[in-house]
């Protein structure tokens, strides 16, 4: 008892230095408030989402199952353009191919790509009020040639949510509660193995579910599991504008919020960026690849807090502006486990990264931006 009086007394006198410090307490309060705020909101927005999502899909499973009761015969225009609403989700060209309606017999005419036609064929002949598909594709196994197959994405027909790297909000709420139902279920568990299995299945399954917020992919860094985060902007400033400002990381601090230092030594760079629950984060980095105004590469050195590898590449993208693409592999402290709660309470690496990105293109495009709670000019920087 006296042990556990003595670590409480500890906590809460370590707590109230924290909170109460003359120097640096205010701000930590200021801050924790502001992220309560901002993870009101959060959930505000997230219960909004989902309200919206079962309403559309309860609405769409209504209109489907009316339309399977009544088997009402659609009109000729009605029944073209559900044909053509769903080409797009069986082929890479959808405009290359036309979509005649008569009577529920729909003829389907045009080039079409050699691996999409059966697919094409079979997805369109579900679809509701179509009696028969007339098939008149053009198979071609060679589009070099063909304008109308150039360009395009692959199209695989509608895929389940579980499947998909993005679940939806509806999907990914059951599945957030089928894990911690599953969860609850193996800590009751009289057998031990399956009580570890059900909690383990459980914890994997909130993970994800929680993890797709945070639009990462899982991945491997150095051959051990690691999560990768991407973000593309296109800024209005020149190319050459763009690269020198992200060439001087130590002016990051002075208008992106979630870092607070970098320094440069020996070759390397020394970052401390905002934790979650307000916590310091800390890493050294060095450049691995160089490329002026194209590319820069880097990852973390030995005895970093994060263990990571990043890429950010540039590219003129037409009318004076430059796409910029980042991508970072990490592997965070807590494991998946650690993201996924990072991600829930609104402070993961996602949403970092596209607050302070966010700012670096603001500050490119109109000459300032605020940073430190004071305004920062893009002169005083570059």
């Amino acid at each position: 008892m006296r042990a556990k009086t003595f670590v409480a007394g500890t906590a809460a006198g370590a707590a109230a230095m924290y909170w109460l410090d003359p120097q640096f307490g205010r701000r930590r309060r200021a801050r924790s408030r502001q992220q309560a705020v901002h993870a009101t909101h959060q959930v505000e927005h997230s219960v909004g989402v989902l309200t919206r999502d079962l309403t559309h899909r309860s609405q769409g499973l209504r209109g489907a199952l009316g339309r399977w009761l009544r088997r009402r015969t659609v009109s000729d225009e009605v029944l073209q353009e559900r044909v053509r609403s769903r080409l797009g989700r069986f082929c890479s060209h959808p405009h290359a191919i036309e979509v005649e309606s008569h009577d529920g017999r729909v003829a389907l005419r045009g080039p079409i790509l050699a691996s999409e036609r059966t697919r094409v064929v079979r997805g369109i002949s579900h679809v509701a009020g179509v009696k028969a598909v007339m098939d008149g594709l053009a198979a071609i196994t060679e589009p070099e040639h063909v304008s109308a197959l150039q360009g395009g994405k692959a199209r695989l027909g509608p895929t389940l949510d579980i499947l998909q790297d993005a679940w939806a909000p509806t999907t990914r709420a059951l599945a957030a509660i089928t894990g911690l139902l599953l969860v609850a279920r193996g800590r009751r568990h009289r057998n031990l193995l399956a009580g570890v299995a059900h909690e383990a299945a459980g914890v994997a399954l909130f993970v994800r579910a929680a993890g797709t917020r945070g639009r990462a992919r899982y991945t491997t860094l150095d051959g051990r599991p690691a999560l990768t985060v991407r973000k593309t902007l296109h800024v209005r400033a020149p190319i050459e504008d763009v690269f020198a400002l992200w060439s001087k990381p130590e002016a990051f601090p002075r208008f992106m919020t979630h870092i607070r230092a970098v320094r440069r030594e020996d070759g390397h760079s020394y970052w401390r960026v905002t934790g979650p629950l307000g916590t310091a984060v800390e890493w050294g980095a060095k450049v691995t690849k160089l490329e002026p105004n194209r590319l820069i590469a880097w990852r973390s050195i030995e005895d970093s807090d994060i263990q990571h590898a990043g890429t950010v590449s540039f590219a003129p993208s037409g009318d004076g502006k430059t796409e910029v693409r980042v991508q970072l592999s990490y592997r965070p402290p807590g494991g998946i486990v650690g993201h996924a709660l990072a991600t829930l309470l609104g402070v993961g690496p996602k949403k970092q990264l596209d607050d302070d990105l966010l700012r670096f293109k603001s500050l490119l495009e109109t000459g300032t931006a605020t940073g430190l709670g004071e305004p920062v000019k893009r002169d005083q920087l570059v």
